[in-house]
């Protein structure tokens, strides 16, 4: 199946979280205010330097290797991130889709967290019916046209 690429039925998206995930790699596809982050790739190279604790080198042994890696076509990311937005759904039922909502994003991995925020007395008629891993793609409904809703997912 396709990535989407459009919402269905939501005007207005407010971000309130992203956070990268993928433990100490560097690269991040666009990190908010994480300057340098998209150069750190020098933890790829093999050329096994002696471990001094917390300073250089690497815990343990490695054999040294000469490859190197640069930021190119295959850039070393993991590419999830955790978000967590606000989203206004204009019909009773919604789809919102990463891609739309970021370029770089084209999956949705976990939906951790869904609240109606305007409804939240509505919990019988406004629920995540469907989460598309392979589109990318939150079917929800809701009580009422224009109730906003609280998403937090990780997407990648």
């Amino acid at each position: 199946m396709a990535t989407v690429t459009a919402h269905t039925a939501i005007d207005t998206v407010t971000t309130y979280l992203d956070i990268p995930m993928g433990g100490n790699t560097g690269g991040a596809i666009k990190t908010p205010g994480a300057t340098g982050l998209e150069d750190n790739t020098a933890w790829l190279s093999g050329q096994g330097a002696a471990y001094s604790a917390g300073v250089a080198g690497y815990p343990g042994s490695l054999t040294p290797f000469t490859a190197t890696n640069e930021q190119g076509t295959n850039k070393p990311v993991s590419g999830l991130r955790m978000i967590s937005v606000r989203a206004r759904a204009t019909a009773t039922t919604a789809k919102f889709a990463v891609n739309a909502y970021n370029t770089d994003f084209s999956r949705i991995y976990a939906l951790i967290n869904y609240t109606n925020e305007t409804d939240t007395d509505e919990a019988l008629n406004a629920a995540a019916t469907v989460v598309s891993h392979e589109t990318g793609e939150l079917t929800f409904t809701v009580g009422g046209a224009n109730d906003f809703v609280l998403l937090t997912m990780i997407v990648g």
